[in-house]
């Protein structure tokens, strides 16, 4: 069966769907928090604590992930997470205590976590380094569409069944895409061998990759996601409490930065890979300079809309600020899959960074939101996060990144170097 190593139909059809999965899933108890909060009676900053301890966990995990993921390969990977994560999902809806609910979203935490970094290592292995950024980019919208479609169909799921049934449904629906993820790929799962040069061949360079470049996309990348949580997780108590809307209204409104953020991705794969087209060495594509523009004014329309008094104005600013956050999302993963050597590693270390910033700062704007009952002070620390994550572009990297590096073959990429984005 041929189509089992086609790489656009692992891409589409088994790396996307499940990246779908992880986003509905991961989404799902933010849209029911309103009820799960009422349920357990507790305060906004505690049910803010149970939504982000799987990120937390999530993060932690990475870089085991990502050495994981390098030693059993994908293919594994990639099923046996689904398989853990959807039993997590399941496993939720007969919770009725606090410890119950922390028990799982750290069970959700500990099955996702492989998830991104397995899908990453893929498209290095299927994908040749031109090819990347619109990979890359289907990929994330994959996650992202889970994201938008989340709010809307949790929303009316649990109108119909009830929260507990949701999850249920849920959960089986990512068994069932377990299964298939391991009898249908047939693509690469292990890095291949490094290419020995022809003694004609001048030798290539082996460079060690330097901590400096990694911390630089690994701190951006804490900056990218410290925006982007709000929306996963304090979006609906800002605006419940800021335009008293309901929890079907929040949920039908919720998806819209995601919808943006979705687009956003899409375009942005395409139009680095048309300016790569059109680079030469005299006028190379400057990736570093985007990505300054990209966090900055994701923190800035983020803080904007925040402090908007009319719903649909901060809606508009919502959507520009998730649509930046989409560009910085494509130029980071392409960004890690540059790297010659131990890509798992990176990304791995790239999203515990990242992710241990979607769990703290959702937590930190609640406290501070309890402490001041004002969103000011929560718009001013998304424009501190934006700038840290920009000053990480204006630091030298030593030219780490512009050495001669070893070549890899990998199935579906062409044998060159590999070049900083």
């Amino acid at each position: 069966m041929a189509f089992r190593q086609n790489r656009w139909f692992l891409l589409l059809l088994l790396l996307v769907p499940v990246n779908f999965i992880l986003g509905i899933d991961r989404n799902a108890l933010t849209v029911s928090s309103a009820l799960v909060k009422h349920e357990l009676g507790i305060d906004s900053v505690l049910m803010s604590e149970i939504v982000v301890i799987s990120t937390a966990v999530y993060a932690l995990l990475q870089v085991p992930a990502g050495w994981f993921t390098h030693k059993i390969g994908v293919r594994v990977a990639l099923s046996g997470a689904c398989l853990l994560w959807s039993l997590a999902t399941i496993a939720t809806s007969f919770q009725t205590h606090l410890t119950g609910f922390f028990g799982v979203r750290i069970l959700l935490g500990i099955g996702q976590a492989p998830d991104w970094v397995a899908c990453i290592f893929a498209l290095k292995l299927l994908f040749s380094e031109k090819e990347r950024e619109q990979a890359s980019s289907l990929l994330l919208g994959g996650l992202y569409i889970g994201y938008t479609v989340s709010g809307v169909l949790t929303a009316h799921v649990i109108q119909a069944y009830g929260w507990r049934t949701c999850f249920v449904i849920y959960g089986v629906v990512g068994l069932v895409f377990s299964a298939l993820i391991f009898l249908l790929y047939g693509g690469p799962s292990l890095e291949s061998h490094v290419a020995k040069p022809a003694a004609s061949a001048a030798p290539v360079a082996q460079t060690r990759v330097g901590l400096l470049p990694i911390m630089q996309i690994a701190i951006f990348y804490a900056g990218v996601c410290s925006v982007q949580s709000f929306y996963s997780v304090t979006f609906p108590h800002f605006m419940a409490t800021t335009f008293h809307l309901s929890t079907m209204e929040i949920g039908n409104l919720f998806s819209v930065p995601w919808a943006s953020l979705y687009i956003s991705v899409l375009l942005a794969g395409i139009g680095i890979r048309s300016f790569k087209r059109k680079e030469t060495p005299e006028r190379p594509f400057r990736a570093a300079p985007v990505r300054v523009f990209g966090i900055v004014a994701a923190a800035a329309f983020l803080a904007a809309g925040m402090m908007s008094p009319y719903a649909w104005l901060s809606m508009v600013l919502f959507v520009l600020s998730m649509s930046c956050v989409g560009l910085c999302q494509v130029l980071t993963w392409s960004h890690v899959q540059s790297f010659p050597r131990g890509t798992g590693v990176v990304a791995g270390v790239t999203a515990l960074m990242g992710n241990g910033m979607s769990s703290g700062a959702p937590v930190i704007a609640e406290i501070v939101y309890r402490d001041q009952q004002d969103w000011m002070p929560v718009a001013a620390l998304a424009i501190v996060y934006g700038l840290i994550a920009a000053s990480m572009w204006f630091i030298p990297a030593g030219g780490a990144g512009r050495d001669q590096r070893e070549v890899l073959l990998t199935p579906g990429a062409s044998a060159e170097l590999e070049q900083e984005i």
